[in-house]
């Protein structure tokens, strides 16, 4: 008996009868039955692997644009090797500065998407529990959020900056340009000419 999916056979369903047994009408329906099962089951499973495929290629690309964004971001906007607050004010902090720091840190990686943008560590001055390296977990993830929200607000509004200049410019840049008519009737003479 085929299996048939969407038209074409991918398999084929064996069945043998017991020695002197005859397969009966009702024998031969129940077995269509289960090979069309067995089909349905094939597809099924066909298409979850193609949803999941698509799945991890729509994270893999975001991942990617991500990555790509914070790499941009990081040149554009010349963001210091990290940032310390001390309760008062919030300041850059230089490569070396980190270096020298040898401090045991409490850290949890910035995560956007699936990629980490950043770290935040936390230097304790007594040990902590589990309810503080919680606490020290939430607050990482909701930094990761706004900084996020902050990059794709400068990115908006860098794109809404460049919009505006050839909003601004368009005027001019229409006023040079030749008109339709004049591009028609060059286009239309060269071709007359043999030109083209």
């Amino acid at each position: 008996m085929p299996i048939v999916v969407t038209g074409q056979s991918v398999g084929t369903l064996h069945l043998e009868a017991d020695a002197g047994r005859a397969w009966s009408e009702a024998d031969e329906e129940l077995a269509q039955a289960v090979a069309q099962q067995v089909a349905q089951q094939v597809e099924h499973l066909r298409l979850l692997a193609d949803a999941e495929r698509a799945r991890a290629e729509a994270e893999q690309a975001t991942r990617r644009l991500t990555r790509e964004g914070w790499q941009d971001y990081g040149q554009a906007a010349e963001l210091a090797a990290g940032y310390e607050y001390d309760l008062n004010q919030v300041r850059a902090v230089t490569s070396a500065e980190f270096a020298a720091d040898d401090t045991v840190k409490l850290s949890r990686p910035l995560l956007v998407r699936g990629e980490s943008v950043g770290e935040l560590q936390v230097l304790p001055s007594e040990p902590l529990g589990e309810v503080e390296h919680d606490l020290v977990t939430a607050v990482a993830s909701q930094l990761s959020a706004h900084i996020e929200n902050l990059r794709l607000y400068a990115q908006a509004e860098t794109s809404a900056q460049r919009a505006q200049t050839l909003i601004e410019h368009a005027p001019e840049a229409s006023s040079r340009a030749p008109s339709a008519r004049t591009w028609i009737f060059a286009t239309f003479s060269s071709r007359c000419l043999g030109r083209r």
